[in-house]
């Protein structure tokens, strides 16, 4: 680090040696050795050294205290005087020539160190304190002038009192007032809240709490405008105040409170609407229940009506087939042994009523699937299998898979009524010459489905017949889901999936009565 540098001006060639060996000797460079002030001055501009130690009686037109005083005025840097005179008048000069310091001839060393070491402190001082001075000057002009300027309404004000300190010019153009005449005035004077809330307004604004408030403002025409005020403390001149930026948004106070009168308005119409709405619901729904406790009316009526068809098939039609059967066996006997030429006929006959009477009881399975109440889903099917093959000379097989099925009965007559529908309409339609009937029951599904390798099936996408409309209906009573497919080969599979065994709508368990006793069998709907 360089040390400071030292000009000495003295026109004693002598007193200016040995200055110079005490200026090295207390540690700092000397810039030079001059005689007159002229030359002093020259010296400066052109170098500019850390101190000038100056006598103030010097060689040439420009003494001390004038050299002194242009090197102020033009450099700006420190000057000691160093002389032996001390009258008044000399003194009085040298005070307006702002030196920094003042040594008497003779002097002791230890004086001239603190001299030095004290200018040119005080001197770094100083510059330091101006540059803060300008820099502070700037900033407040700058501010001034943005204050003043800014297109914002914007007031300073004293916390305590609300006093208004300042005013740009666009708070006077908002307001109506002078900007003189806003600061004779109190917020309070504009403000249109009582004055202990504006005071405590203030307050939290100044404590930094809030900075955001909106406020109901009064011009001066007497009209009043809200705003919202954006307020922050700040320090100047020593005090604190607080700053405020003002915005009028009395056009969006307005228009929010529209809204808000339209959103009421609004909710009001759409809880209206939304109640008429709930009763259309509520009608749809209840008549929705009613329809499906029609349609499930007619179900148990159709399901009661096929079971007293096959019962009186069975009982009815069959008895007396079985009767006439037995008759044409005992005629044919009886002919036979008379060696009437009509036995033949009468045995004919016979084979004739007993066939019908076969048909009969095939139809009334069919109608009636006593297997089914007798030893459950799995023996009716096959049972259905056997029959189907029987009649149809197709064959038809039934695979089982995984645990028998746990279902109530009034499930398992749905199941069993939608795999007969499948079947009737493989047959029907389809013209197969196999049809698998496949059970399957594990984690949580009973899995049904009927599989036909026959001329197969158009997945319809509109309206169902009424086969369809039945089985998914069935399977919508027992809450299963009924899927129709296309595989791979030709036929169609109708599958029918049915988690666990929940209780299900439609026909119940308690009130379907299937009873047999010696001299009938019923189906009752109790």
């Amino acid at each position: 680090m360089s040390k400071p540098a030292i000009l000495i001006v003295e026109d004693e060639a002598i007193v200016a040696e040995d200055l110079s060996g005490i200026v090295q000797h207390l540690g700092y460079d000397v810039a030079g050795t001059i005689a007159s002030g002229e030359e002093a001055v020259a010296f400066v501009r052109q170098r500019r050294p850390a101190l000038v130690l100056m006598d103030i009686r010097l060689a040439g037109k420009m003494d001390g205290i004038a050299a002194a005083m242009e090197i102020h005025r033009e450099c700006d840097l420190p000057v000691v005087f160093l002389t032996a005179h001390a009258d008044e008048s000399t003194v009085s000069r040298a005070q307006q020539a702002e030196a920094f310091g003042y040594i008497l001839k003779p002097f002791d060393v230890r004086d001239l160190r603190i001299q030095i070491e004290m200018a040119i402190f005080k001197h770094a001082a100083g510059q330091r304190l101006r540059a803060s001075e300008a820099a502070l000057r700037e900033s407040e002009e700058r501010f001034h002038s943005m204050f003043e300027r800014h297109l914002a309404v914007q007031l300073v004000i004293e916390p305590e009192t609300g006093i208004i300190v300042n005013a740009n010019a666009a708070a006077g153009r908002f307001y109506g007032y002078s900007c003189e005449q806003l600061c004779t005035l109190r917020i309070q004077d504009i403000n249109q809240l009582q004055p202990e809330e504006v005071a405590e307004k203030r307050q939290r604004a100044t404590r930094e709490q809030c900075n955001y408030f909106v406020f109901p403002h009064r011009l001066a025409s007497g009209e009043v405008r809200w705003v919202e005020v954006y307020s922050t403390p700040v320090e100047s001149g020593g005090r604190l105040l607080l700053y405020s930026i003002i915005h009028d948004i009395t056009e969006r106070k307005q228009a929010q409170e529209q809204i808000s009168t339209l959103n009421r308005e609004l909710e009001s119409r759409v809880l209206d609407r939304t109640n008429e709405l709930q009763e259309t619901v509520t009608e749809l729904e209840t008549e929705i229940q009613n329809r499906h406790r029609l349609e499930r009316g007619i179900l148990e009526i159709s399901e009661r009506e096929q079971c007293r068809l096959g019962q009186d098939l069975h009982d009815g039609l069959g008895q007396e087939l079985s009767g006439i059967a037995m008759l044409g066996v005992v005629l044919t006997k009886k002919l036979r042994a008379q060696n009437n030429p009509l036995a033949n006929d009468a045995d004919k006959l016979a084979t004739y009523v007993s066939r019908a009477l076969d048909s009969t009881r095939r139809l009334a399975k069919g109608l009636y699937p006593i297997e089914l109440e007798r030893s459950g889903l799995r023996l009716a099917l096959q049972e259905l299998a056997d029959q189907t093959r029987s009649l149809t000379r197709i064959s038809c097989e039934v695979r089982h898979n995984g645990a028998e099925p746990k279902l109530d009965k009034p499930t398992e007559i749905h199941i069993y009524r939608i795999i007969q529908e499948c079947i009737g309409n493989a047959v029907k339609h389809a013209m197969p010459k196999q049809i698998i009937i496949e059970t399957h029951t594990g984690d949580g599904m009973h899995i049904f489905s009927v599989t036909d390798d026959g001329k197969g099936f158009a997945v319809p996408t509109g309206s169902f017949g009424m086969g369809l409309h039945l089985m998914h209906y069935r399977a919508r009573l027992i809450r299963a889901e009924l899927t129709i497919e296309q595989p791979e080969t030709l036929g169609c599979r109708i599958t029918c999936r049915l988690r666990g065994a929940d209780p299900i709508g439609g026909i119940h368990s308690s009130q379907l009565n299937l009873s047999e006793n010696k001299s009938e069998r019923r189906c009752d709907l109790i």
